[in-house]
């Protein structure tokens, strides 16, 4: 080594095209004390002594660097248990005034710009060990032209599944790992404001890179894309974490056991997943520049070369990839990672879950088998994607899992029906704010409860920021939630399932109470409908409409039983004149806007149009119930006062003839516009006091009354008694809360009403009806109850 060797001082070096390096050196007495606390903390300990000596020296600039393997430090790879005494000193030296903790870019200002450097010459066998262990040549490692000596590299080696990745470096390799990290550090400087000179940007990232690969890169972050004024070069939190990933997994880039020409197989595990810093890359762009509504795309945002599916909305953005069929990662709108620990040891190559790795969705009965998928959807309130698997794990034929992923516009919670031919696991692995926690400490705190509509949910929420990621059910559907051991990566493990056939499953990401928005629509009657009608004779129809998303519910029988019909729901703002049944069935109906359809075959179910056309936007789905959804505003043009609604069985043949209706007809075998139901966005719900009362007392009551439009509306509130010989009292129904406002939500109102003396004993109903204050009645509710003596 030529000029200068005082290892406390930085030093610069330049090559043949007069480029500058900063050289900083490891102090060897820190390195051989640091993890001895008594040579450290002890006055008269070596390290003690060091530190005393630069304290004193005349020239304040000079810098004492520890460094060492990562391994040493943290007890592994056969190393003894070095951390407690390491951050014992940590602690010890940073209480100490009188030594000065500075960030090497500290020193390197010091001498780099604020005076000039000693020149160095570093000869090219310096390091001695390096030297042998590459057969003598370090080039076995890096040099391009590595490639034609027949040995392995970064540079010259493909990665495993990464074949159909660019040749970032042209080199003739397609996917090798310089052609990974190349397009990571590429990708990453789009979402962050890192300048880099043109030399070491051609060494990072590839640029320029080659003509046949523009595009690539620009596709994953748009091209209008522009950095926001940040309080930190890195970016938001997600290029933040891409960053992480990327430096962490160029842990002793290329190193070969011994002189052999071979990588070492956990090199070549970490380095392959450097590309995952592309998929925090396209988070990052998500965060900055999220959509107002739903959307699926197909990206390759892995580097790869392989396309993943993106659902991403104004609060979650989530990428399922095909191996497994699983999501890698889920983000939140405030730029936390919720699910996506990849930065840890890998222990395989490729996307293939190596136990430790699960991310969300990924099935026992699927696992790390390949899947196609379909974008049912692309976008709008609802982005759709189905996921079939095509190959199980061995590469051979295999449709036992089936996976439609909804994400629906405003919502922290993606939901995924899964159908599997056997007895299924689906496994989630979470890691709620994972920069808090690398950074702050592991802190996170398991979490349960019950949500809206009967949910069940299960999780783990960050201490000191709040982020949570949890898994919601049914909590009737013969489904169990498992909390489990904490994974290799140490993502928190959790499995949900435990049946066959169909079921449903949400995740969520966010900083609230697990609950997902509007419908939980899973083929199960949701306790939520607050206009009920029954013919008698088992069937139903449901309605109701929530206010914060703008969504109608409907729902009645689901079709598969003993009856063989095709099951219908009939939804119009205005019904016209009759035309003729939908699916060749006999008859007439009101002309519609939307109806709901279930096959009983095939159990298809999906809705249709004016013009019987399939209607992608709003959502349903078919089991016990058929459910369905939609946005009310936007399919009729505006809230309208009154919708009309009818459900109907139909013989499931072609001419099939109509079964039932709800409500109930005429029997003429046709749907009459005087025979659909009309909702009106007001129920009521009457609670009585007692089961009986005694005549001459006080019959007492509390009436619910529910107003689901977005705004108050004036109502009238009657009530009539039926006695017990069927006559009415009043004779007419009597206003007991007339031309009142009734805010949107709930109002419960307390009522009572005297009992005659000369009342007569026996059983009587109470009756209610609520209506548009002047107009007609829209809902109605009525209790049994007994007079005595």
């Amino acid at each position: 080594m030529g000029g200068d060797h005082d290892y406390h001082n930085i030093h610069q070096m330049w090559n043949e095209y007069g480029e500058e390096v900063l050289v900083a050196f490891i102090c060897p007495v820190a390195n051989e004390n640091w993890l001895n606390p008594s040579s450290v903390q002890n006055i008269g300990g070596h390290m003690n002594g060091h530190l005393r000596w630069l304290r004193d020296h005349s020239d304040q600039q000079k810098i004492c660097i520890y460094g060492d393997d990562w391994e040493k430090v943290a007890g592994v790879a056969d190393w003894w248990d070095n951390t407690a005494e390491y951050d014992s000193n940590i602690s010890w030296v940073s209480s100490q005034g009188w030594v000065d903790k500075i960030h090497v870019s500290e020193a390197a200002q010091w001498w780099g710009v604020d005076q000039s450097p000693v020149n160095i010459t570093i000869p090219y066998a310096a390091y001695s060990y390096l030297h042998s262990w590459t057969g003598g040549n370090y080039d076995f490692w890096y040099d391009d032209s590595v490639i034609q000596w027949g040995k392995e590299s970064v540079v010259a080696t493909a990665a495993v599944d990464c074949g159909g990745a660019a040749d970032r470096n042209g080199n003739g390799v397609s996917g090798d790992f310089e052609d990974l990290w190349k397009t990571a550090v590429e990708n990453l400087r789009l979402v962050s404001d890192i300048p880099m000179p043109d030399p070491v940007v051609d060494m990072l990232g590839g640029h320029p890179y080659p003509s046949q690969t523009a595009g690539i890169v620009t596709a994953l972050c748009e091209n209008s894309c522009v950095v926001p004024d940040y309080d930190n070069d890195y970016g938001n939190p997600l290029a933040r974490a891409g960053w992480v990933t990327l430096t962490s997994l160029l842990y002793e880039l290329g190193w070969h056991d011994g002189g052999g020409p071979f990588m070492s197989g956990w090199q070549k595990n970490l380095i392959n997943h450097t590309r995952y810093a592309n998929a925090f890359a396209r988070g990052a762009y998500w965060h900055d520049y999220r959509p107002s509504t739903a959307r699926a795309v197909a990206l390759d945002i892995d580097g790869d070369g392989i396309d993943e599916m993106l659902l991403e909305n104004d609060r979650i953005a989530v990428y399922f990839d095909r191996r497994g069929g699983r999501a890698l990662f889920m983000f939140d709108s405030e730029g936390r990672v919720i699910a996506g620990n990849v930065l840890s040891n890998w222990g395989g190559e490729g996307d293939w879950d190596d136990g430790g790795h699960r991310g969300l969705f990924h099935d026992d009965m699927g696992w790390n088998s390949w899947f196609d998928y379909s974008i049912d959807v692309a976008g709008g309130p609802m982005a759709r994607v189905t996921l079939n698997e095509v190959y199980d794990n061995q590469g051979s034929p295999s449709t036992d899992v089936v996976k439609t992923l909804t994400l629906r516009s405003g919502s922290s919670a993606i939901q995924v029906d899964i159908s599997s031919d056997y007895q299924n696991w689906t496994r989630f692995g979470v890691t709620p704010d994972l920069l808090s926690n690398l950074s702050s400490g592991y802190d996170l705190l398991p979490i349960q409860g019950a949500s809206d509509f009967g949910l069940v949910y299960g999780g783990y929420r960050c201490n000191s920021s709040g982020a949570a990621a949890a898994i919601l059910l049914h909590g009737d559907d013969d489904l169990t939630l498992e909390m489990e051991s904490r994974a290799s990566s140490v993502a928190e493990q959790m499995r949900a399932g435990g049946r066959s056939g169909e079921y449903t499953l949400w995740a969520y990401g966010g900083s609230g109470t697990p609950s997902i928005p509007g419908f939980p629509l899973d083929g199960r009657l949701d306790d939520v409908a607050i206009w009920e009608v029954d013919d008698g004779e088992g069937h139903f129809l449901r309605v109701s409409f929530d206010s914060e998303t703008g969504d109608l519910y409907v729902a009645t029988n689901g079709a598969g039983g003993a009856e063989t019909a095709d099951h219908f729901i009939f939804v119009s703002d205005a019904p016209g004149a009759a035309t003729a049944a939908p699916w060749a069935k006999s008859g007439t109906v009101p002309d519609w806007d939307l109806y709901l359809a279930d096959e009983n075959d095939s159990g298809y179910e999906a809705w249709f149009d004016a013009n019987a056309g399939i209607y992608a936007q709003a959502n349903s789905r078919a089991g016990v119930v058929l459910e369905g959804a939609f946005d009310l505003d936007g399919e009729m043009g505006s809230i309208p006062p009154v919708v009309y609604v009818a459900a109907a069985g139909f013989g499931n043949d072609d001419g099939g003839e109509l079964l039932w209706q709800v409500p109930a007809g005429d029997g003429d075998g046709n749907i009459d516009v005087g025979e659909l139901g009309e909702y009106a966005y007001l129920a009521v719900r009457l609670i009585p006091d007692a089961a009986s009362f005694p005549r001459g007392g006080q019959l007492g009551y509390d009436a619910v009354l529910v107003n689901e439009h977005m705004t108050g509306t004036v109502v009238d509130l009657a009530v009539q008694a039926r006695l017990p010989n069927g006559s009415a009292y009043p004779a007419q129904p009597r206003v007991i809360w007339g031309g009142q406002e009734l805010d949107p939500g709930e109002s419960a109102l307390s009522f009572s009403h005297n009992i005659p003396g000369f009342a007569p004993l026996g059983s009587y109903r109470f009756d209610a009806t609520l209506a548009p204050s002047g107009g007609d009645p829209v809902a109605e509710d009525s209790f049994a109850f007994d007079v005595t003596p």
